[in-house]
């Protein structure tokens, strides 16, 4: 009769746990971390030089119009769904306290 091996759930977790370190490793390596960081530096560096140029033709300057696509909208149906369910839970929850505290407020006086 065979009998079937049981999965070592801890030698698969030490092989995934590799298999994500060398992933990551080769990414440092290749410098793909350091080319987002780059390219991001690249960016400001940009802004600031357009900065300096308005200060120095005398333009009034607005730090927030160099600012721009600095913060994504991520929003989408998912995300608005769950902030509207949870503010729903929220508001349910806090007024379920308030009447039960109430309630327990003219029990005991």
């Amino acid at each position: 009769m065979d009998k079937k091996k049981k999965l070592n759930w801890f030698k698969i977790t030490l092989i995934f746990l590799f298999i994500i370190y060398i992933s990551l490793y080769a990414l440092n390596a290749t410098g793909y971390y350091d080319g987002n960081i780059r390219r991001k530096v690249e960016f400001t560096e940009s802004q600031i030089k357009e900065f300096e140029e308005d200060i120095a033709n005398g333009k009034v300057v607005d730090i927030e119009s160099y600012l721009e696509d600095q913060n994504k909208d991520y929003t989408n149906n998912a995300s608005k769904l769950g902030y509207t369910l949870s503010k729903n839970v929220d508001d349910f929850l806090n007024k379920g306290i308030k009447n039960v505290l109430s309630i327990l407020g003219k029990l005991l006086s």
